[in-house]
């Protein structure tokens, strides 16, 4: 393998390992912000934050599949 090949896999790993972090980040976030501010007494369980979080978190695992099918083509790729 050349090295202009081995440079495009490294983007290619790049972009989808950050791709499938970006997209789980603001879920996770989302998530331990709405449960403190549960936890504390500042927010109702069911407000906005608790909607949009539940909208967030489960349009994100929706999208898990895709994102792990994405995955394992790339370590197919690689081998």
């Amino acid at each position: 393998m050349d090295a202009g090949m081995e440079v495009l896999e490294g983007i290619v790993i790049f972009i989808v390992v950050g791709g499938f972090l970006v997209s789980i980040a603001p879920p996770i976030i989302l998530d331990i912000i709405w449960y403190k501010r549960v936890k504390s007494g500042k927010s109702p369980k069911f407000g906005p934050l608790g909607i949009i979080s539940i909208i967030v978190t489960v349009w994100t695992l929706l999208g898990l599949p895709y994102e792990f099918t994405l995955l394992k083509e790339l370590a197919g790729f690689i081998r």
